[in-house]
């Protein structure tokens, strides 16, 4: 709740009634200096009045302007992650035997610099560089299989002076904003460290730049087994690459970070498109196609979860349905697929937005 705050008029108001309970004052007939002097301390009070109400805005995290947030932060020794560069394999194929030196810069087609990061041994054949981003920002994240152009001097010749991504170029992100780093906050104070609980890995696996949503479980038949999914922002439906799980696997692997005796293993969801279908569509225009299509766009990315070791993931009909119904301008319709609700039992597996059929 904001601080209650009054108007100059009304300070006024306040200060003209004090003055009349001065022996000898005259308040309400002009001329006299009570009235302006009345007004005088209003606009002072009114100042110190807002400075009270921004004060009291940065008390609470969840109400703190930016400056205030990253405050609260640092006394929870929480740091806004850093924009980061993109990384991972790059195959060419060498014409001759030889090392191939770490700062050796490859393009791609939009024209992004990528850089090898560490040499490597080069024999006639295909060779894996590790490769990274020249610049940080999600614009160095790459999809496997892109071409990389050479454009350095290499001591060992290329086949074509190109190369192949291997698994994806992941870890590319932008500097944390506000509210993300805000959220951040409020998870630390909500679920205070409890020497390894879901919360903790929880906590732990957000610091990686990038990271959307965790799952956390353990496998089966095993107490010190750690089972981490994790979904990335400003991916295909949040599913990372495997540089992405690679960063996040290292993270949690460091030994300052994690409980002495716990083991962790880092997957990246597995994409389970869901086709639906409806029947009976009233008005059936392409208007309230686009808003039913809209609405099951955004149940899938708010409500679906991913199925853990030891807790599948049930998805009820009566959600899609319901989002059909959320979309403006329809009036009436019949879902008849999926018919009916949905599990998801292999570890890993994450509904999506498959195909969409309305009639």
């Amino acid at each position: 709740m904001a601080l209650p705050t009054s108007t100059v008029d009304a300070w006024h108001t306040k200060f003209k009634a004090f003055y009349r309970g001065i022996v000898g004052a005259v308040v309400d007939i002009w001329p006299n200096t009570w009235a302006v002097t009345a007004k005088v301390l209003a606009l002072l009070a009114r100042e110190v009045d807002l400075r009270l109400a921004v004060l009291y805005r940065q008390v609470l995290v969840s109400t703190s302007d930016g400056d205030y947030v990253r405050r609260h932060a640092f006394e929870y020794g929480i740091a806004s992650r850093a924009a980061g560069r993109a990384s991972g394999d790059l195959v060419v194929t060498a014409l001759g035997a030889g090392t191939i030196p770490e700062g050796i810069a490859f393009q791609r087609d939009d024209g992004a610099l990528f850089l090898t990061n560490a040499s490597a041994i080069a024999t006639a054949g295909p060779v894996t560089l590790s490769v990274q981003a020249d610049v940080a920002g999600l614009a160095g994240n790459t999809p496997d299989g892109a071409t990389l152009t050479l454009i350095s001097t290499s001591p060992v010749a290329l086949s074509g002076g190109i190369g192949a991504v291997s698994g994806g170029l992941g870890g590319g992100t932008a500097t944390e904003d506000v509210e993300d780093l805000r959220q951040r906050v409020l998870q630390r104070k909500r679920n205070p460290p409890q020497g390894g609980s879901a919360s903790d890995w929880e906590r732990w696996a957000r610091e990686v730049p990038g990271v959307d949503r965790v799952f956390v479980d353990s496998f089966s038949n095993t107490d010190r087994r750690v089972w981490i999914a994790v979904t990335f922002e400003d991916r295909v439906n949040g599913i990372p690459n495997s540089g992405d799980v690679a960063a996040v696997q290292a993270h949690l692997e460091d030994p300052n970070l994690r409980p002495v005796t716990a083991r962790v293993t880092v997957v990246p969801p597995t994409a389970v498109p869901v086709n639906i279908a409806a029947t009976g569509v009233e008005p059936l225009t392409t208007q309230v196609e686009a808003a039913i299509k809209a609405e099951l766009a955004a149940v899938f990315a708010e409500r679906m979860l991913v199925a853990r070791p030891n807790h599948p993931f049930v998805l009820p009909r009566a959600w899609l349905s319901e989002a059909i119904s959320r979309a403006i301008g329809e009036d009436r319709h019949t879902l008849t697929a999926p018919a009916t609700d949905l599990t998801f039992t292999t570890p890993g597996e994450l509904p999506v937005l498959g195909n969409v059929t309305l009639t």
